[in-house]
């Protein structure tokens, strides 16, 4: 019986451990419902406050931290290449594309971690993108303040999301990738091993 509880623990014990390795369709398809899910939620904050408050108004929410400001912004992030909207809508298309390529690309044995990421990059970037699509402007409205002042410039949900995947981008690539290389070159060295011929057998020289 207790000989029977240890092959039970180890065999959980294994999948817990296999689990990541394993190939699922849902680790793609978390990316999509996280894009969507954040995608929806910036487009719907944006109507509320263009439709809520006026231009340049502000109220506090959290006083005296946090404050909604309603601004429209025709450039990047911190109003870098304002006003070029024909390169920001490119650059916005190339890179919602690009991350869809990629996502496509990987394996289905990818971490989760790198799917929650892209699926945070990409509703931050349609997000955006919308935006610049339909109104040659992005909408912002998210205004942190202390002592009363500003200390960064105003953002939006999809500004969130992105920052979000970028940070657990970087977490993904600082502690998983090393792991999986080491894992791959261990996974090589036990192939070598295993596959050593079989040493031949001496030949007699004697005539």
């Amino acid at each position: 019986m207790r000989y029977n509880n240890l092959l039970i623990i180890n065999f959980i014990g294994k999948n817990i451990l296999q689990e990541e390795k394993r190939p699922s369709k849902w680790k793609s398809i978390i990316v999509y419902i996280i894009a969507l899910l954040f995608f929806a939620l910036d487009q719907y904050s944006k109507y509320w406050i263009s439709t809520t408050y006026l231009s340049a108004e502000s109220k506090p929410i959290l006083s005296p931290w946090l404050f909604f400001t309603y601004v429209t912004n025709d450039g990047a992030a911190f109003s870098i290449l304002k006003g070029q909207m024909f390169w920001l809508k490119l650059v916005a298309v190339v890179v919602v594309i690009g991350i869809i390529i990629y996502e496509r690309r990987l394996p289905l044995t990818r971490p989760k971690l790198l799917s929650v990421s892209l699926g945070f990059l990409l509703g931050g970037a349609m997000g955006n993108l919308m935006d610049r699509l339909r109104l040659s402007y992005v909408v912002d409205f998210i205004d942190l303040h202390y002592q009363g002042h500003n200390i960064w410039p105003i953002f939006n949900v999809a500004d969130i999301s992105i920052n979000i995947g970028v940070g657990l981008l970087f977490l993904h690539y600082l502690f998983q990738s090393p792991k999986e290389t080491n894992e791959k070159k261990s996974s090589d060295e036990n192939n070598k091993e295993i596959n050593i011929p079989a040493a031949e057998s001496p030949v007699d020289k004697t005539s």
